[in-house]
């Protein structure tokens, strides 16, 4: 009887031990079970955090990129200067830069858009007519003017040398986008050659007429207005400032010359 008594009484311990074991584990099942939820818990908070923060329909980077200046200005600036050339015309000078159209006579490589205010003493008398490329060492070409567009003040130069050509926005601007203005302004016998402004798109009149806040300094007329791709997105045509209706500077849209001067198929 006694024997059996101190078996009994050693497996309830047993038991006992056992059971304390057990629930020990448990204690630390649960311990690290709560830990791990936490932290995941804590991991979906963060994550939804992170996605909150961002915007839901971000602009693409092309879009971005058209209301930022370019990266690397200088860069940028050298490249669109090739295209730009000095245009004479009797006793005064403008500009105009190459162009991607194509269909010029025979004997010509390059067309020049420029403004027909630019050119116009020229048209009865083509031999004051001198075009000048590569910006302070002007060198001279052979030039004649192709055609124009009084109404739109746009006309065409056609050159006999190769010049780098800028392309056609393939999109119209929209306010806000960065714009540079580059062009050769100043009386002919004090040429800034390649001079730059810069500012945005202020507004758009009928896809047409682009204002900008670059700055169009007279011998600017017939230069490009670049978007910040370097782009052509019109032909700086004027600019004017009035105590009323503040500083405006337009540049017309290359779009009137394939309707009006040349056919662009």
């Amino acid at each position: 009887m006694y024997f059996l008594l101190t078996v009994l009484a050693v497996c309830v311990a047993l038991l006992g031990g056992l059971a304390i074991s057990l629930q020990g584990r448990i204690d630390d099942l649960d311990e690290k079970l709560e830990v791990q939820t936490l932290s995941s818990a804590t991991e979906i908070v963060e994550t939804t955090t992170e996605e909150e923060q961002k915007p839901s329909s971000a602009p693409s980077s092309g879009e971005r990129g058209l209301y930022d200046e370019p990266d690397d200005l200088e860069a940028f600036i050298d490249e669109v200067s090739r295209s730009i050339v000095t245009v004479f015309c009797a006793d005064s000078n403008g500009t105009g830069f190459a162009s991607d159209l194509t269909g010029m006579d025979e004997g010509y490589k390059t067309f020049i858009v420029t403004n027909h205010h630019v050119i116009e003493d020229c048209i009865d008398d083509p031999a004051s007519l001198s075009v000048t490329h590569g910006g302070a060492d002007e060198v001279e070409t052979k030039a004649e003017i192709f055609g124009w567009d009084e109404e739109n003040d746009l006309a065409l130069i056609e050159v006999a040398v190769e010049l780098p050509v800028l392309t056609t926005a393939t999109e119209f601007a929209e306010r806000g986008q960065w714009t540079m203005a580059i062009g050769n302004p100043g009386p002919n016998d004090v040429v800034l050659h390649n001079a730059t402004t810069f500012g945005h798109i202020i507004a758009i009149e009928d896809n047409y007429f682009n204002y900008t806040s670059a700055l169009v300094n007279p011998g600017n007329s017939g230069g490009p207005l670049v978007n910040s791709r370097g782009e052509v997105i019109g032909v700086n045509s004027f600019g004017f400032v009035d105590q009323e209706i503040g500083l405006w500077n337009i540049a017309v849209d290359t779009d009137v010359l394939c309707e009006v001067v040349v056919d662009c198929g």
